[in-house]
Order: C-alpha cells, then structure tokens, then sequence
C-alpha cells in the first residue's frame, strides 16, 4: 500500500512541473568579452548579444576558443549592440546554426574568419565597417545575393566608393554582385573564391581594382569600364574567360579601354585564347598577359609604341607576334617563358632589348628584322636573350617612303586618314590599287570588285575552267574581272545569283557589296583556304543585330569574333554605341582594313 502511495505522489510532482511556466527553465549564460564589452546568452530563443562599447577582445585566437563555444548548438542570431566598434577574428567561427546577425553603426571591423562556415541567411554590413578579415564569411553559402542596404539581398552593404579587402572572400555560394553606381575602388581579395559568381559588370566610376579581387572564382563574363586605369596582380587569376575584345563585340572579358591598357589587366586568366584591341591602343603594361598560358591570338595594332614589362610572361601557347613600327625598347621580361613562340618579327624602330626579353623562349627559330644587318647590330641587347641571339635572322629593309608612301602616290589618301595604314598594306601587298592617282576610299565595293581582291590574296592563280563565263550573263570574256569570277566560282566563294530552282543566272558584277556580304564572301574564304572559322561572338547586343540575314548570321558572329568587324561607332547620350550596320554599303575604306586584321589574324 505504501507503494502505491510513493508512485502517486510522483506522478502528482511530475504533473504539476509540466504546469509550470517554460521561462523557468530558460537559462541565461553571460560574461565579458572586452575592456567594455559583455555578452549574454538566452538558450530559451538561441540569442546572443554583445553590449558595451569597445573593441571585441576575448583572446579567441591565443585561447583556442571562444567564452560562447560551448553553447554553439544553441546560438541561432547575434544582436551586436550599439557601442561594440570591432569583432574580434574567428569570434563565431563554427557557430552552424547562425542564421542572422545584426551589426551596428558604430562597427569599424570584422575580424578574420569571424562567421566561417556559419549558415548565414541574411547581414546587413554598415558604411563604417572598413576593415574585414580574411575569410570573413567563408563557406556561407547561403548568402547568394549582394548589393547596397535596401535592395533585398542576403549580403546588405552600406558602402558607397570602396569594397573594403575581403569583403566577400571565400563566399562560396555568392551568386550575383550588384556594385553600386557611385563605386570609385574593389579591395584585394574582395572577391576571391567565390565560385558560384560567374558575371560581374564594374560600374563606370571604378578607377582600381584590387589585387587577386576575383581570383580563383567562377567569373566567365567581366565588363571593365575606360575608367578603370589600376589593377592588381592576378586580380581576375584563374577565370575562365576565352576571349577578350571591347564593350559590345560579345566576348567573355569586355573593356572600354582605347588608348592603353593597364598593368595586369589580364594577370592569370589562364584560359584567355584570343584578344582583339582596339586600333588606337598606343601601350600595353607591365604584366598586361603574364601567365596567359591558352593565349595564342593577338594582333599588336601599328598605334602601339610601348610593350611594358613582363606583358607576356609566359604565353606558353603564343606561336608567333609581329610587333609594330614605332616600338623603340622591347622591355625586361617581355617575351620571357613563350616556351612555343617559334618566330617574331621586330622593326627597326627597336634600338634596346632589355634583360631575359626572350628567356625560356626555347622554340624561337626565326627573327623577322625590318632592317638591315648593321641596324640590327647596332641595338643595345642585355643578357640572357640567348634564344633570340641564337636563332636565324631574316633581314629586310623596308622600302623607302619614295616608293611605297601611299599619301603621295593617291592624291585622296592623307597622313591622318583613319585607313591611311590599311591602304597602305593592301597596296603593299597587291590586293587593292587605285586608278588615275585616286584610290578613292569612300567609293562602295562592287561584287567585281571584291572577288577580284580576294582573288589577288590568294596569289592570281591560273584559271582554266571558264563555266561562270557562259553561266553568267553579265560577265563578259576578257573583262578585266573574269578570271576573278570563275576563279571565285570554281572554289565556292561565290554562287552568283540563282532561279528559283537553284541554278546560276548572273553575278552581279555592279552591284554594290553590304557589310554582311562582305563578312560571308571573306567567311567562305577563309574556309576554302583551310582556316579555321569557329571563333564566334555573341552579337545579339549589337545595334543592327535584327537587320541580319539569315545566311549571313554565322559569317557576322566570325568577323566579330576575331575582330574583322567592331560596328560603326557612334556616341548617344555619352554612351558609345557600335552598329554592325549589315544591309550598309562596304566602301574601299572600309574592306581595306578588314582584309588587313584579316590577314594579321590568320598571319597571311
């Protein structure tokens, strides 16, 4: 019976515990954790909040651990409170169930890997925080949006002119970066490592990028604006971008420069193949392509007069590169590491080769010199250039000016005439001449005229198959186009006009040539030529991009591709605008030029 009574009484004290209020068994853990500062933990509600005013300073790094360690299953947010000026490095490092943190003005500084590995859904960093460690918000992955307070983002900040050092480092599921308008610079490593981050677009403003600011990311698409004038090594390390050309053209990496490109600016892109620059680009900076190791498509524009150091620093896939008249000093480092450049052709503008220019450049064989041998004794070579010294010269001094000056053979052809080197090249070269002391540039192509200019690039062949002649009407025998017309028929270059059912009825020989002709004329080509014409651009943004004929589509993605074709440029709004202009005519001007970046990028 007394049993009974013990089990009854039990059961009636258990009864009444589950009647009593949960705050009871709520319990509050404190303590210091600075000069000034305190903390307080509820387990009740999973709060922990920092008061005081001061810097963090609990000796978390020298102690192993923070005061709150032990109650990391339970911390769910941290309420920073007003008056806390700093969080001391790896302060909620491995808190895993850290959802939000509330971050006050008065904060200046967050320490290094201080939520690493936290399951971060939402911070709001404010202006003042200046200072952020490495690794500040490694592996929170939650935080997959950014930009400034107010737009809704998992990662809020209240900067306005400068991405602090680290900002993002290690965000590994940051996806989508918007930068504020007003942005003038991006710290070191603000961004490296965040792998999920595949474009990003620098506001105009921006003047510096940081070093290793996007490196070892995901990066695939990056636009830079003209005022970006400072970047830092590797800032773009390891991005996996294949091709850079200017705003508009479609490529992976977009700039804006025009006149010179800045110190590392493509610094480890490992993956870049191909670079079209712009024809004004007067210099190339120190470290411009180090370590570009895919790199195998350049052209130097003639503006070019300075190549700093370093620029091509182990361009391992980089087989050969004409450098322009007006270059006076190959710089230290320049070529070094080119371990499959096998042929390069300097001017004799060139008086000074700076130390290991050319060292490690294992496979040079063949220095094309624009001079003579005693010019090229004359200039000044530092040490370790063996494999330069080493290889077999081919002299050849440029013509006199008497004879090859264009400006004073063409009579509407001057000094500072946009196309003025480009008929000078296909003059040069037996492509294009002029008639009665005129090569009148502005004068639109006719379809005679272009496959008689393509016909002399690939060197006047003998013709013995005349079936274009009787097929075609308009093409008399013994015109001075002929051979021109069947050569080009006979190699698939050109079909002529066709009936309904297919077959050739005239060729056109007066009509006038549009740009997207032109594009497919030099597309078809270059592939009867064995070129290789994969490289396309996205031209979708392009103005005149809806005016494409269908047939002419995939030659328009090529030309922009390798740089045949860049848009007629024009400003609106202070915005520059690039029209591909298709169903416009193509004058002399303009395939003059195309034909010279035709065959510089194909190195005909």
């Amino acid at each position: 019976m007394k049993k009974w009574k013990w089990l009854s009484f039990f059961v009636a004290c258990f009864m009444l515990i589950l009647l009593l209020p949960t705050q009871i068994f709520a319990a509050t853990h404190s303590g210091n954790c600075g000069d000034n500062l305190t903390w307080s933990l509820t387990t009740e509600n999973g709060v922990l909040t920092i008061s005081g005013t001061g810097d963090m300073d609990c000796g978390i790094i020298w102690r192993g651990k923070a005061p709150w360690t032990s109650y990391y299953p339970t911390i769910r947010s941290v309420v920073i409170e007003e008056g806390v000026t700093s969080i001391e490095a790896q302060a909620f490092k491995g808190c895993n169930n850290i959802e939000n943190v509330t971050l006050p003005e008065s904060l200046t500084s967050i320490g290094m890997q201080a939520f690493y590995n936290c399951n971060l859904k939402q911070i709001t960093i404010p202006a003042n925080v200046t200072t952020i460690g490495q690794n500040a918000f490694y592996n929170c992955d939650n935080l997959k949006t950014a930009g400034p307070i107010g737009g809704g983002y998992d990662y809020e900040f209240g900067w306005t002119t400068s991405i602090p050092n680290h900002a993002f480092h290690g965000c590994y599921g940051l996806q989508e970066i918007t930068l504020p308008s007003t942005l003038k610079s991006i710290g070191n490593l603000a961004f490296q490592d965040c792998q999920a981050l595949k474009s990003v677009i620098i506001p105009e403003g921006v003047t510096s990028i940081g070093q290793y600011a996007f490196a070892y990311g995901g990066l695939q698409k990056i636009t830079v604006p003209a005022s970006v004038t400072n970047i830092g090594k590797n800032a773009f390390y390891g991005c996996d971008v294949q091709n850079a050309g200017p705003i508009g053209g479609g490529y992976d990496y977009e700039f804006a420069w025009t006149d010179s490109i800045p110190n590392y600016a493509f610094h480890g892109c490992k993956s870049l193949i191909d670079v079209i620059l712009p024809s004004q680009i007067t210099t190339i900076g120190d470290f411009a392509f180090y370590d570009c190791k895919s790199l195998t498509n350049i052209v130097l524009p003639s503006a070019i007069t300075q190549i700093g150091a370093d620029a091509f620093h182990n361009c391992e896939t980089l087989t050969s590169i004409e450098l322009p008249n007006g270059i006076s000093k190959i710089d230290e480092a320049t070529f070094i590491g080119c371990k499959n450049l096998t042929s390069i052709e300097i001017p004799n503008s060139v008086t000074n080769i700076g130390e290991f220019a050319f060292d490690d450049c294992t496979s040079l064989t063949d220095v094309h010199y624009k001079g003579t041998e005693e010019e090229w004794n004359a200039i000044s070579i530092a040490s370790y250039n063996e494999p330069l010294i080493n290889a077999t010269f081919h002299f050849n001094p440029p013509e006199t000016d008497d004879e090859t000056k264009v400006t004073e053979i063409f009579t509407d052809v001057f000094e500072n005439d946009w196309f003025v080197e480009a008929v000078q090249f296909v003059y040069d070269n037996g492509m294009m001449s002029g008639n009665a002391g005129s090569f009148t540039p502005n004068e639109n192509m006719t379809r005679a005229m272009m496959v008689t200019t393509l016909y002399r690039l690939s060197g006047s062949p003998n013709v013995t198959d005349y079936k274009a002649t009787s097929l075609f009407s308009d093409v008399e025998a013994g015109s001075w186009y002929e051979d021109a017309v069947n050569w080009a028929y006979n190699t698939n270059v050109t079909t002529g006009y066709t009936d309904s059912n297919g077959n050739s009825t005239h060729f056109g020989s007066n009509d006038k040539v549009t740009r997207e002709q032109l594009a497919v004329f030099l597309h078809r080509y270059a592939k009867t030529q064995g070129y290789d014409v994969s490289v396309r651009a996205d031209i979708t943004n392009y103005v005149g991009y809806s005016e494409i004929s269908d047939y002419a589509s995939e030659a328009m993605e090529w030309a922009v591709g390798v740089g045949l074709i860049s848009g007629l440029q024009s400003e609106e709004n202070g915005i520059e605008i690039y029209d591909l202009a298709p169903k416009g005519n193509a004058t002399r001007a303009q395939l003059a030029t195309i034909l010279m970046r035709f065959c510089k990028y194909y190195q005909i």
